[in-house]
């Protein structure tokens, strides 16, 4: 459907014009469908290409459009790896301490692991116990190992029933596996994760909700706690 005609303030004209595409992507836009070509954007903005293309910058800075070389710009959805990245460098940048990513830790993953007790299937089951049986390899590398043990916590989140709380864990990711790796540094601390692993996999088996829970928080405390030691922190 060709789209109206817009009145737009040449003060900012880009960034007007790129939050009203922004606005009507969001709310019909698909994923791989093409957006206007640069003139078709002209003539309903009355804007110059330089403006048009001020925009479509903006829309890729924001992760909804991908530039095609002589076909367009077409939608894309927002890459969470993206914003997970950017969460990262923003605690960083921010002196975020590492008690605030761990409450997050505590609170999102509890959550999960109560709904996924309660309305968990034997397929979400016997995927996080597949997860579990490759964490107890002994050759694993270091990244392997970390990846996998976030995996087994994503996979929790992803399999608890609510999007939003496993969008959460995902954007995530960059965070939890930083410090996740800490613990495979410490004496004792592989052993150590694979109990605390499947501790919450048996209360998830029971469909204890509660020892879920408890189960996920008792084993991000030791988490912490590695933490603690391997950074030297008194």
């Amino acid at each position: 459907m060709e789209k109206p005609k817009a009145i737009i303030r040449r003060s900012k004209m880009s960034e007007e014009i790129a939050n009203i595409l922004e606005e009507e992507i969001l709310s019909e836009g698909r994923p791989g469908e093409r957006l206007g070509s640069e003139q078709q954007l002209c003539e309903r903005f009355d804007a110059s290409r330089t403006v048009i293309r001020e925009a479509l910058k903006l829309l890729h800075a924001r992760g909804l459009i991908q530039s095609r070389t002589g076909s367009g710009a077409y939608i894309v959805r927002p890459d969470v790896k993206d914003l997970s990245q950017m969460i990262a460098r923003i605690i960083r940048m921010d002196g975020i301490s590492y008690r605030s990513v761990f409450d997050v830790r505590y609170y999102l993953e509890a959550a999960a692991a109560r709904r996924l007790a309660e309305h968990g299937t034997e397929e979400d089951f016997l995927a996080l116990e597949e997860i579990l049986q490759k964490l107890r390899s002994r050759e694993l590398t270091v990244i392997e190992r970390r990846d996998l043990d976030y995996s087994f916590h994503e996979s929790i989140a992803q399999r608890s029933g609510n999007q939003l709380l496993a969008l959460l864990v995902e954007t995530m990711a960059y965070v939890f596996k930083d410090v996740i790796k800490t613990g495979i540094f410490v004496a004792g601390g592989i052993d150590d994760a694979i109990i605390r692993h499947q501790r919450i996999m048996d209360a998830l088996r029971e469909r204890d909700a509660a020892k879920a829970e408890r189960m996920v928080w008792e084993h991000l405390d030791q988490s912490r706690q590695n933490y603690e030691v391997y950074h030297e922190i008194k």
